[in-house]
This record gives structure tokens, C-alpha cells and sequence, in this order.
């Protein structure tokens, strides 16, 4: 069972911590009746099941719930989850979203949007900060987020949902391995095609090679970590999977645009100022 901790409350949303333990299992009972809900993963990845629809959310992808449909979730990785939860007042999410909602609950995010979800974590840590200073981080954030949505409003029909699915089940290995150094040969077994389709099928849905998207979840992961208040960046790149600290950095720069050090000093004045 998930660990949630109300962060911050409003008449218009609620931001909870989630932290989840569950060991790696299939999708579980059917539930309904949630409010509509944004999840950001900060470390590891579960699934979400509409039916026989299944999606994958990770710290590269964020989830949307609409507050009228049913689902279930699983646990693909052994080591559960943490995330950050929005939930969502209805008039909310139907004006960032529409009332129908995306078509599917998949959101690739801009870095823009990881950068402004590191903010709101680092702005939320501390209770005492100054309310409509954290209220205008989490709207920027759900702002920054709502003008993603075309890349979620493409139909998953025929080949488009096969693809999606393959793609989602690497997704779930790669973020919950996120330290391994994995073969291609053992990714593409979960892939269930040779190595050379799964390279094609993976950059034609993502956009991004294999190790260009690992990358980008290893370092999606130390900006949460360095959101958290991290301090030893050596440590951080060797349990990340990466093979020294200046790779990590140069791993930053490539996806963020930024060094460790400076988004570290950063988001300090976040904790700080909020």
C-alpha cells in the first residue's frame, strides 16, 4: 500500500507525497470514483489499466486520471514507487484539460515541466513557507503540464496501441532497473522482438534511443533527489547507474540544460524563499 502525506491543500487541489512499497504484481481490483489526478513519478514506475488498456508512468511520463473512468494499477518493478499526486477540483480539471480529457492518460513532459516539478517539491518540503508563493509553483506546474497534452491526444489505434504497449513494457524494465547496466538482448526479451525492431519501434514512439531515454530517467530521478536536498553528487551518480560524477553532470546539462550544482543551488532558494 502507498504512504501519502498531504503536502499542500486548496479549494482547487490537493498535492500529496506518495510513497509506495509494494512488491513487483499484476494489475489489482478495479477501483472508481477518484477525482481527476496528476501523478509525476520522482523514482521507479507502475502501471495503469482501462480495461484491457494498459499504460505505463515513469519519471520521463506523467499520468492523468480522469475523474470518470474506472481502472487498476500494477507494480512492474520489485521496489515500488514515489511520486507526487495533484488532485484535481472537477471545474480544474476541465479547464486545463477538457471535460472529455486526453485520449489516452499517457503526458511525455517537456524538461520545463521536470524543472517546475522539482520546484514544487523543493517549495513543498517545508510547511512554513509562504502559501500563495507554493500555490503559483504547483498552478505553473499544472499550466506547464496542460500544454503538453497533443502529444497524449494521438488515437492508439492498430499498430499505434501495439506499438504503445511494447514500448510501455521497456519503459517499466528501464525505469525499474534504473542502475543496471542492461544488454540490448535482455531488453529486447521483454520487448518480445528481435533488437533491431525494438531500436526502430522504441525512437518511432518515444523519439529517443534506448540510452538517450535511460539517460533522461536516471537524470529525471537526481533532480528529484537533488529536489529532496542531496548533497553528495558523487554517491548520487554511482546508485543512479552512472560511471562517475562527471558524467553525471554532463548527463544534466544534455537534458536540463544545467549543472548538478547550479539546479542544487537553485532549488535551495526554493526551500528557502517559498
Amino acid at each position: 500500500m502507498a504512504q501519502l502525506l498531504t503536502l499542500l491543500e486548496s479549494e482547487q487541489f490537493r498535492v500529496l507525497d506518495s510513497r509506495c512499497r509494494h512488491p513487483r504484481a499484476g494489475p489489482a481490483e478495479e477501483r472508481g470514483g477518484d477525482p481527476g489526478h496528476l501523478v509525476l513519478l520522482r523514482r521507479g514506475c507502475f502501471s495503469y489499466h482501462r480495461g484491457l488498456r494498459r499504460f505505463v508512468a515513469d519519471p520521463c511520463t506523467a499520468l492523468l486520471h480522469h475523474p470518470r473512468v474506472d481502472y487498476r494499477v500494477g507494480h512492474p518493478g520489485a521496489e515500488g514507487d514515489d511520486a507526487t499526486v495533484i488532485k484535481l477540483a472537477p471545474d480544474l480539471f476541465d479547464e486545463l484539460w477538457g471535460r472529455r480529457g486526453p485520449d489516452h492518460p499517457e503526458l511525455g513532459l517537456s524538461a520545463a515541466v521536470h524543472l517546475r516539478h522539482a520546484r514544487v517539491c523543493a517549495a513543498l518540503r517545508d510547511p512554513r513557507g509562504d502559501r500563495l508563493s507554493r500555490e503559483e509553483t504547483v498552478f505553473a506546474l499544472l499550466e506547464v503540464a496542460a500544454s503538453d497534452r497533443q502529444r497524449a491526444e494521438a488515437p492508439a489505434r492498430g499498430d499505434r496501441g501495439a506499438r504503445r504497449r511494447t514500448v510501455g513494457r521497456v519503459r517499466a524494465l528501464l525505469a525499474a532497473q534504473l542502475s543496471a547496466n542492461l544488454s540490448l538482448d535482455t531488453v529486447a526479451q521483454e520487448a518480445r522482438c528481435s533488437p533491431f525492431h525494438l531500436m526502430r519501434l522504441f525512437h518511432a514512439e518515444t523519439g529517443l534511443s534506448l540510452r538517450a531515454y535511460r539517460r533522461q530517467l536516471r537524470v529525471l530521478t537526481a533532480l528529484q533527489r537533488l529536489a529532496e536536498g542531496e548533497q553528495d553528487l558523487a554517491r548520487l551518480a554511482l546508485e543512479l547507474g552512472f560511471s562517475h560524477h562527471s558524467h553525471l553532470s554532463q548527463s544534466v546539462r544534455l537534458v536540463l540544460g544545467s549543472s548538478p550544482a547550479r539546479l542544487r543551488a537553485e532549488l535551495q532558494q526554493v526551500r528557502a524563499g517559498s
